[in-house]
């Protein structure tokens, strides 16, 4: 059903519109009253006051606690550590939806946890010490921002916007003492004992002028005045009554609750919505007046109260009323939409027959017939001589029939026994009034169906007749738009009968036609279970529900009043009345369907109206008029207005109390998720809904997400269980519907459930790795199967092609040293051509002191001969001079041959301390004169830049040899093949091709750099010089090993490093860098 919002205030009007339900209206019966115990709610019995939350949880201050209530659950808060400091007298509600409470030597606010359970925040810590000697706070307040605790010494104040800094403390000491506070209009009111009422104004109290008549009375009662007088409160006294305040004078105000006052106590008022005030009077219990002073109602012990002294009154926004007592609590509908009629109005019994007679309400019960009293709200019995149970009650005309277990009997307009029972023999279950036969009733028995008529001369109603046959034991009639009469009949058979009139307009008995269904061969109807609704005939069985066709003649399935299901232990509570706006009442399983014609044809069903009663036994039902409905029961009588009970449909909240496990208690503000673990996986939720009519009867529905289909059937539980729930997330839903059927909002919860750490992601990847080495070990294995099966099929082929295999290693390890000993050869052969050149000068020196020395000995010779012995001499010695000469160029020579022979031979990979200056100076000139030797056309400047502080380093010389000659050969060559690009372009100008050698001292070691002034190395072929047989020369003019040879040598063979720079079109320069720090 679809839920629709009434506003708070149209419920209210429509609760409290009228006063038609006051104390002269006898018919107003008794409000719908729930007692609650001390025993049901486990705590102590004195309830001082009373207060609902946002969320719709009701609060109670005792003398021992606050108890908490959800609808569900009963639940006690402790406000202190002390058990004789437990005492709560007053409530506040915040904006905010704050509780703040006091009570005893405490005060403070309610805060709910993360488990949903309330705890108490104190706030006595803020009173400074030397007010804290007071005794027992009676009140508390909001105004504004501001908290006022009011105890029997003191006023405390409170900034409720500075609790955590102290609260901006402010204290009142009574001269006296405060009784009790009150707030209006934004303005605190208190009362001091022998004093009279003071007002707060600014930081001030005052006392109110002409407030001193209440010195020997207390005032516990203030609020708005709403009556006709000019008066702006209402004040009320313990013991002097009510007083009208116009903000100048008080006034006496008369009421007629002022006889109820006088030994006893007037305590607590509020106002109702419409204006009425409901007021407590201790040991009366509680009192409805109009601002006129009239009294409308008495709830008391009487009305059902449990208690009659009434410590504190409370109207929940949803209209309920709720009494804190002296002993226990109790809970009051105030709205005469359902109001009761039982011990406590004179009934003793249950309820059979209902009627109205002559304004007066009537109703047959198993020990007679009763008449309720408007006068004094109780039922009167009729003596009317005789009999017991009153089966059934007919108004007609001027006089009221009714039948009983004797016979029938007839009542005039008074209510007075009209005259003697027309038959005893006559004692009937049923009464049909008919509307074909004129002045004809039809009674229904255990003798069959009998007619009573009106005799006109008499006026008395005699028998005319009853029909012939067995169909005994009728308890069910009908009357068709035909005229036809139907009789149902206890055996499970019925009858068809259609009466016959005579010449004279009487009934031919004997021959009327009566037709017969439910035996052997006949059409069946129902069980005997006949009713008529509109001039047509319904049969009921546990088969179903049935209505007659006359043109079949037969019984066919129908619908029109929903389903209704029977069974034979619940047949006697199914009735059936069509009430005179052709609204058709069902009743059926101790509810009430409404079947509401409508303009177009068919029937506006309503299941729900009913509800707000916890109906049993239903025995008979009598719809009035439009508005109101009697209903009778084994329990007594029930009241309804229907209107009023149509606004019940309203939103309501369920709220999730606790959420546990096995092994914790959950927190129920995680606003997205919480995470378990896999061995905590099994939850119980509770929860409840703040729904206070009849609660008992409030359902649940549960759906948990991820792990139910769909949602549960309703049910009475209001807790669910999970157990050994899987690895997932799941979010659990509850909602709960009312007695009217109204759903209310869900409440969620999500969770996930962790999975075992077998499940985990990091286990997947420890078992997917596993896997891949499963897999991988197979793979391995059937590999190594493979080969071993393989090895055996190629090892022939692999033999064979062996010696091919290692012939062409050879050849390549061949070809390899043989382009190795080329470039060695290559660098040879220009080193031969420099040596060659270098040789033949000391040889041309030598040869030419020679010949000098062959003349000098011939001149010796003949100067000896000559005796010129002095001449001798220093020929002599230009001799020895020559010779030493010869030895010196002879040594020359001798060194040059020795390097050709070290550059040529194999390397023995021996380092040596070898004079870097003196190596590059050689092969500076023993590179330029090679060059100059192939190509007389080749000039180029060269020069030796030598550190002389360079120190010798370990190397093989030979190789360091072949380094320095490659890298002096190629800067010639760059520099050379510029100066001929020149030259053809005719752009050489004053361009000369020169290199440097320059070798230095560093910290770390020594560097040789090799520079020219070529065209430089472009810079997309920079990364590729020192690669295998890369060159830049044209074909055949290199092996493209050079400079690969060179970086191997020194990077690999001495741990250096060989490096380029160049600029193209400028410059070229190599740079060696040889570590020393080892040695």
């Amino acid at each position: 059903m679809t839920q629709k919002t009434v506003p708070l205030f149209l419920l209210f009007i429509l609760y409290f519109a009228d006063h038609s339900f006051g104390q002269s209206n006898g018919e107003l019966g008794f409000p719908l009253i729930d007692n609650y115990s001390p025993k049901t709610y486990k705590g102590h019995g004195q309830v001082w006051a009373v207060i609902q939350d946002d969320r719709g949880v009701m609060y109670f201050g005792t003398s021992a606690g606050i108890v908490e209530y959800d609808g569900v659950n009963w639940n006690r808060v402790s406000v202190s550590d002390s058990i004789v400091f437990q005492t709560v007298r007053a409530f506040e509600k915040a904006e905010g939806g704050r509780i703040y409470f006091a009570g005893g030597l405490n005060f403070g606010y309610l805060e709910p946890d993360d488990y949903g359970n309330s705890k108490v925040i104190s706030l006595v810590g803020l009173v400074k010490p030397e007010f804290r000697d007071f005794s027992d706070t009676r009140s508390i307040r909001l105004l504004g921002d501001y908290l006022y605790v009011q105890s029997l010494e003191y006023i405390f104040r409170f900034n409720t916007k500075k609790l955590s800094e102290g609260g901006e403390f402010k204290a009142w000491k009574a001269d006296s003492f405060f009784p009790y506070t009150m707030v209006l209009d934004d303005q605190l009111y208190t009362f001091q004992l022998e004093r009279g009422l003071y007002r707060l104004s600014g930081d001030s109290l005052q006392l109110v002028p002409g407030s001193e008549i209440f010195k020997g009375t207390r005032i516990y009662i203030m609020l708005p005045y709403n009556g006709k007088k000019g008066f702006r409160y209402l004040v009320g006294t313990s013991s002097e009554g009510f007083f009208g305040y116009d903000g100048k004078t008080f006034e006496k105000v008369d009421t007629e609750l002022d006889p109820h006052l006088k030994d006893l106590f007037l305590y607590r008022a509020i106002n109702l919505p419409n204006g009425d005030y409901l007021v407590s009077v201790i040991g009366k219990g509680i009192f409805v007046m109009s601002p006129e002073g009239k009294l409308l109602r008495n709830i008391n012990y009487d009305a059902g109260l449990q208690d009659e002294s009434v410590y504190w009154p409370y109207l929940d926004p949803s209209g309920t009323l709720w009494l804190g007592l002296d002993n226990g609590i109790s809970k009051a509908e105030l709205s005469p939409k359902i109001t009761t009629f039982s011990k406590q109005s004179g009934l003793k019994t249950g309820i059979l027959s209902i009627q109205r007679a002559n304004g007066r309400l009537l109703i047959g019960t198993p020990t007679g017939l009763s008449a309720l009293s408007k006068a004094t709200g109780r039922f009167e019995q009729i003596d009317f001589g005789g009999g017991t149970q009153v089966f059934d009650i007919l108004p007609i005309g001027e006089e009221v029939i009714f039948r009983n277990i004797s016979g029938l009997g007839v009542l005039d307009m008074n209510l007075k026994p009209s005259y003697e029972l027309v038959d005893n023999r006559l004692s009937g279950t049923v009464f049909l009034k008919s509307r074909h036969l004129d002045e004809r009733v039809l009674i229904g028995g255990g003798f069959g169906v009998a007619v009573i008529r009106k005799n006109l001369k008499t006026n008395r109603w005699e028998k005319e007749g009853h029909f012939p046959g067995s169909f005994f034991g009728v308890w069910t009639m009908a009357e068709t738009n035909e005229g036809d009469i139907w009789a149902g009949t206890q055996s499970g058979y019925a009858y068809k009968i259609t009466p016959v009139l005579d010449q004279n307009g009487n009934i031919d008995f004997d021959k009327s036609k009566i037709v017969p269904f439910g035996g052997e061969g006949q059409e069946k109807a129902g069980d005997g279970v006949i009713y008529g609704v509109a001039g047509k005939i319904f049969a009921l069985s546990e088969k179903g529900f049935f209505s007659y066709n006359p043109q079949s003649g037969k019984f066919e399935v129908d619908d029109t009043f929903g389903e209704i299901e029977i069974n034979y232990a619940s047949t006697d509570n199914f009735n059936m009345k069509e009430d005179d706006l052709g609204r058709v009442w069902i009743t059926i399983k101790n509810k009430i369907r409404l079947a509401t014609p409508q303009p177009a044809g068919g029937y506006k069903l309503e299941d729900d109206l009913f509800n707000g009663y916890p109906w049993e036994d239903i025995t008979t039902i009598f719809p009035e008029d439009s508005t109101t409905v009697w209903i009778g029961s084994g329990d007594g009588l029930v009241k309804m207005e229907i209107q009023k009970e149509r606004s019940k449909e309203r939103p309501f909240k369920v709220l999730l109390r606790q959420a546990i496990t096995k092994q914790d208690t959950l927190k129920l503000t995680v606003v997205d998720n919480i995470e378990l673990e896999n061995n905590n996986n099994s939850l119980r939720f509770m929860y409840a809904a703040p729904f206070y009519e009849q609660e008992e009867r409030t359902l649940y529905q549960t759906f948990l997400e991820g792990f139910d289909a769909d949602w549960t059937d309703w049910g009475s539980n209001s807790y669910k269980e999970y157990t050994n729930l899987g690895t997932g997330t799941y979010t659990f839903r509850v909602r709960a519907k009312n007695l009217y059927n109204n759903i209310s909002e869900e409440a969620t919860y999500k969770f996930t459930i962790l999975p075992p750490w077998y499940a985990t992601w990091w286990a997947y990847l420890i078992y997917f790795a596993l896997f891949c080495l499963l897999i991988y070990g197979i793979d391995r294995f059937q590999r190594r199967r493979l080969l071993i099966r393989e090895k055996e099929k190629v090892r022939q082929r692999e033999l064979e092609h062996a010696r091919e295999i290692q012939k062409a290693y050879n050849e390549l390890k061949n070809t390899q040293e043989q382009l190795i000993q080329s470039e060695k050869m290559a660098s040879l052969g220009e080193l031969t051509a420099g040596i060659a050149h270098e040789i033949q000068n000391p040889l041309n020196f030598v040869n030419n002191f020679s010949e000098v020395s062959e003349e000098l000995i011939e001149e010796m010779k003949e100067e000896i001969d000559r005796g010129n012995y002095d001449d001798v001499k220093l020929i002599s010695d230009d001799l020895k001079e020559n010779l030493g000469k010869i030895k010196f160029h002879g040594k020359r020579a001798d060194g040059i041959v020795k390097s050709m022979l070290q550059h040529s031979r194999k390397d023995n990979g021996k380092k040596e301390l070898t004079d870097i200056n003196q190596v590059a100076d050689e092969y500076l000139r023993l590179s330029y004169h090679g060059l100059r030797a192939k190509d007389k056309s080749f000039f180029a400047d060269f020069h030796l830049d030598a550190d002389p502080s360079l120190p010798k380093v370990e190397v093989i010389p030979q190789e360091i040899g072949r380094v320095l000659l490659n890298l002096i050969n190629n800067a010639f060559y760059a520099a050379s093949e510029k100066k001929k690009l020149l030259e053809e372009s005719g752009n050489l100008g004053d361009f000369k091709p020169k290199v440097w050698v320059i070798t230095k001292n560093e910290s770390e070691g020594v560097t040789i750099s090799i520079r020219d002034n070529g065209n430089g190395i472009p810079d997309d072929i920079k990364s590729k010089i020192f690669q295998p047989f890369f060159t830049t020369k044209p074909a055949g003019s290199g092996t493209g090993l050079g400079l690969s040879m060179s970086y191997d040598i020194i990077t690999k063979g001495h741990q250096g490093r060989l490096e380029v720079e160049s600029k193209t079109g400028e410059f070229t320069e190599f740079t060696i860098f040889l570590n020393t720090k080892k040695s």
